[in-house]
This record gives C-alpha cells, sequence and structure tokens, in this order.
C-alpha cells in the first residue's frame, strides 16, 4: 500500500514485528545452546590405579596407571607424573584412560628403599591432583 508520499506503508510499520520476532528465536537458540554445555560436562577425575606397586631396582617394569572418573568410567587427558628413584616422566591418559609407562628404578649408595611419586592431575569443572606411590627396594 502507498501513501501520499509513494512510500510502501505496511513494510515500515511491520518491521517492529519482524524485529520482535528475530529477538524470540535468537534467544531461544541462545538459551538451547547455554542448555547443551551444561549437560556435556567434562568428567571429573576421582581415583587412578597403577599396576605395579612395587619394585625392585635395576629391573625395567611396563605398566599402564589408569584414571577414572567418580562413575567408574575411564578418563581420557589426565597428565600422569611419575617422580623418584631417578624416574621422572609425565604422560597423558588415552581414550581408554590408560598410561603406559616403562621404568628402570634406581636408589643411590648405600640406600636401600625408596619411592616413586604417581601424581595425576586433570582439570574438569575443577583441577583435581590425586597421588599414589610406588615403593623401591633393592
Amino acid at each position: 500500500m502507498l501513501n501520499g508520499a509513494g512510500e510502501k506503508k505496511g513494510v515500515v510499520q511491520s518491521l517492529p514485528l519482524l524485529l520482535i520476532v528475530v529477538v524470540i528465536i535468537a534467544a531461544i537458540g541462545i538459551a538451547i545452546l547455554v542448555g547443551w554445555m551444561y549437560m556435556v560436562k567434562k568428567p571429573e577425575l576421582d581415583h587412578i590405579s597403577i599396576e605395579v606397586t612395587d619394585m625392585t631396582v635395576g629391573n625395567t617394569y611396563d605398566f599402564n596407571i589408569t584414571a577414572y572418573d567418580v562413575n567408574g568410567k575411564t578418563v581420557e587427558g589426565v597428565e600422569i607424573h611419575l617422580e623418584g628413584c631417578s624416574v621422572d616422566v609425565k604422560k597423558l591418559t588415552d581414550k581408554n584412560g590408560q598410561a603406559q609407562f616403562s621404568v628402570t628404578p634406581a636408589l643411590p649408595t648405600n640406600v636401600h628403599t625408596g619411592e616413586i611419586k604417581v601424581t595425576a592431575k586433570y582439570t574438569g569443572t575443577t583441577t583435581k591432583i590425586v597421588a599414589g606411590i610406588i615403593t623401591v627396594h633393592d
């Protein structure tokens, strides 16, 4: 419809309604995305399982450390750090929640026992650190 100046009156009048519809659709889309983001939470690290907890100096040990969440499911991307008795290595757990290690512990002269400290660090909703010990003896 044209007014006296030759302008289309209906288009200008429907513009506010169109803007309201666009804003409502955008708000619904944002609400869906925010809800989805809260549903897709990262797992929380709960504990680790160390296959070998006792080692003898001079022997090489191939073993896995597995990380678990609070529901008992394995967790990918956990940083596992072994430190002590001439061992210092960091690895990330794989898609099965496991990190594979091969270590040969050593002790200083006249020292008969020691420990390899095992630290697992993971950032889910919060950052959590879980610790364990591997005993080393001669």
